[in-house]
């Protein structure tokens, strides 16, 4: 674990929190600056996680998922593909996103929605998205800026990993969960291509065409890797805990004020615990591997 990876995750903070949303632009590119510079061995992971032999097991799925770090104001993660393998067409519905190549190379077929729709609040479901086509990328790690998306511009997307499996994190705000004012939590959904009459294309001769909305496709699915949480993030999830801890104690209420005690007591033991797996484990063969298979976003992507 490196302090790139350190000073990441606390422009992330600074970045996506409210009481800077003045600076947001700024700080924003300054997370990008640090994020151009991340690699893997900066998160502290094996390479043998996006290694040809990894996907050769049977049982292997398709793409692996690693939950870094989650919060109100964004997460943290890291995908990994099967060569050739393409993650399926999804939105990022209100979203800032920055999408870093940390292993093999991708390639990014992003879309931006026309004439934005007005979210919809009544019950009702929105089926076909009208987009343009943005230009095809292929990033490989290390060797390219981050991709980046906002809540109004390439907002949809599909990876490809390609010359071999491919490894990517990202930092998406706000979390697909986050209750954001008038909004409410947003979900992301999936979609197939739909081609307009002729090439789609509009008098600015941008390509266009219709995104339709489908269920989860049935080859998308992920197992996961445990991750060795740094110590800097474990401290910041203790801090967020006691906050939560102590607004909810109420004046003169002593008994509020035993069972806050004992809830944070169980918190420093779970983490104490969480640091001696950690220290424990070992990312080489199969022996932190996953062997149940998860859907990103099935709750909700």
């Amino acid at each position: 674990m490196t302090t790139l990876f350190a000073r990441i995750f606390r422009q992330a903070k600074v970045t996506f929190e409210q009481a800077n949303a003045e600076r947001f632009l700024s700080n924003l590119q300054n997370l990008r600056a640090l994020m151009d510079q991340l690699t893997l061995d900066d998160l502290n992971l094996d390479p043998a996680v996006a290694s040809q032999e990894t996907f050769q097991v049977p049982i292997k799925a398709p793409c692996t998922f690693i939950d870094i770090y989650e919060n109100n104001c964004f997460t943290m993660s890291v995908f990994v593909l099967r060569e050739n393998y393409t993650m399926p067409l999804h939105d990022h519905p209100r979203m800032h996103g920055l999408l870093r190549v940390v292993a093999g190379s991708v390639k990014i077929q992003s879309f931006t929605e026309i004439d934005r729709r007005e979210e919809v609040r009544n019950g009702d479901e929105l089926r076909h998205v009208l987009v343009s086509v943005e230009q095809e990328r292929v990033i490989s790690a290390g060797k390219a800026e981050c991709a980046m998306l906002t809540p109004t511009e390439r907002n949809f997307h599909e990876i490809t990993a390609i010359g071999g499996p491919a490894a990517f994190f990202d930092i998406l705000s706000p979390p697909y969960n986050a209750d954001i004012p008038v909004y409410g939590k947003r979900t992301c959904s999936f979609y197939r291509k739909l081609l307009l009459p002729g090439d789609g294309a509009n008098n600015d001769g941008r390509k266009r065409m219709v995104l339709e909305k489908i269920p989860t496709p049935d080859h998308y699915y992920c197992d996961t890797e445990q991750y060795d949480t740094p110590e800097f993030m474990l401290a910041e999830q203790i801090n967020q805990n006691t906050e939560v801890i102590y607004r909810s104690i109420q004046p003169n209420s002593l008994g509020v004020i035993d069972e806050a005690i004992d809830r944070l007591e169980a918190l420093v033991t779970d983490v104490k615990n969480q640091l001696a797996t950690a220290k424990s484990s070992c990312f080489a063969g199969n022996q932190s591997r996953s062997v149940a298979f998860w859907r990103p976003w099935r709750t909700a992507i």
